[in-house]
């Protein structure tokens, strides 16, 4: 649907079937809140699922209560003595969006209106009615403290909580609340989505009411970073292509790939910041840089910093930090002297340098004594047939 047929066709609804929404769209719900925006992105919003029709009349009922408190009026307060529930008027689908303790940044309730709005958009888009009820807030109203108050989670083929399935809360004071953090596992091969978390929270009256949170699973985003140089080894001074492959190890796509190259130590001058886009899954794309290693960093100074930024598949920013460390040769060998303006075919190995001076080998300069050496042979040569010619004319004779 066009955002514009929604944003003109969302209406309040107040009047529901009595069916329940299939959990496939409860999910897609919850994703359009949580990609709604917050005050410097600091996503302080949850949202807690209740289908449970008597659960959400009693809510409503204890909402009614406490509405000519609220001040909302004389009209308000006479309606509130119904018995039909004229707060959420029958709704098989109820959801709270509520924020973290100490999250209230002054923004927080706009940042809970904004989710609300994104969810009622999709659920128009999904054919549902819906109705932003903004004083319904959840408040623990018992007079008396609540002793020995468990919770627990069933496991699902997709969730299931780490160690005990039920958690002791406790005594719960009276007009108090009680936190405990609950560690839940997620199986391996689970896909990327909502999931609606089913609890049971039990009392020691031996009461007992189900609810359900909703929990985002996000995609890991892995990637495998590998390095190439040609020449393979450095040499203080001189240039090198440098290859960076990246490779997509995870299981969702990744978008809006940007690749910085940085160093204290090395020259890139080449290829610093390259925009390689999308990759996806298994997927391997490369940057090629231009580097030289500079005279006197010694073997350990050859260090470069890649920093990856990208989006993952729900829009989420990261970043990843890989140091990579070249290979390098602290000196030329001994008796060559090596050419710092290596051409493109040189590759890993060293060559002798000829000059107009002479040729230096085994780290001796023998091309000033070349012609001394060459006469030197011709006298010996001579001398040795004239030897010849003349013992043998005396033997003749």
């Amino acid at each position: 649907m066009e955002a514009e047929k929604a944003i003109l066709g969302r209406r309040a609804v107040r009047d529901y079937e009595d069916k329940p929404v299939p959990d496939a769209v409860v999910q897609k719900i919850l994703k359009a809140g949580a990609m709604a925006p917050s005050a410097m992105d600091s996503q302080p919003c949850r949202f807690i699922v209740i289908t449970d029709k008597k659960k959400i009349k009693e809510f409503s009922d204890k909402v009614k209560d406490k509405v000519g408190i609220l001040g909302f009026g004389a009209r308000f307060a006479e309606r509130m003595k119904l018995k039909e529930d004229v707060i959420f008027y029958g709704a098989p689908l109820l959801i709270l969006i509520v924020a973290e303790k100490g999250s209230n940044s002054g923004w927080t309730k706009i940042d809970c209106a904004l989710a609300a709005q994104n969810m009622m958009l999709r659920a128009y888009d999904l054919g549902l009615g819906s109705c932003f009820i903004g004083f319904a807030t959840l408040t623990n109203n018992g007079q008396e403290n609540e002793q020995d108050v468990f919770v627990e989670s069933p496991a699902t083929d997709s969730i299931v909580m780490v160690g005990s399935t039920k958690v002791s809360f406790g005594t719960v004071p009276a007009n108090s609340q009680v936190s405990k953090t609950i560690i839940l596992g997620i199986n391996p091969s689970a896909d990327v989505g909502y999931y609606s978390v089913p609890l049971t929270v039990q009392l020691n009256t031996g009461q007992s009411f189900n609810t359900s949170i909703g929990m985002l699973v996000q995609a890991a985003s892995q990637l495998s970073i590998t390095t190439e140089t040609d020449p393979t080894v450095l040499i203080p001074g001189s240039d090198a292509d440098l290859t960076v492959k990246i490779s997509n190890i995870g299981d969702s796509s990744i978008r809006s790939m940007q690749v910085t190259l940085s160093s204290d130590k090395m020259t890139i001058s080449e290829g610093s910041e390259t925009f390689l886009g999308t990759l996806n899954v298994d997927e391997t794309n490369s940057v090629i840089a231009k580097v030289r290693a500079n005279a006197g960093s010694g073997t350990s100074g050859n260090i470069i910093t890649a920093t990856i930024s990208f989006k993952d598949s729900n829009n989420q920013e990261h970043q990843v930090e890989k140091i990579l460390v070249l290979g390098t040769s602290s000196s030329a060998l001994p008796g060559a002297i090596i050419n710092s303006n290596t051409s493109t075919g040189l590759s890993n190995e060293f060559r002798t340098n000829r000059t107009s001076t002479g040729l230096n080998l085994f780290g001796v300069n023998v091309g000033n004594v070349l012609p001394v050496l060459l006469g030197a042979i011709v006298l010996i040569i001579v001398l040795y047939f004239g030897y010849r010619w003349w013992t043998g004319k005396g033997v003749k004779k």
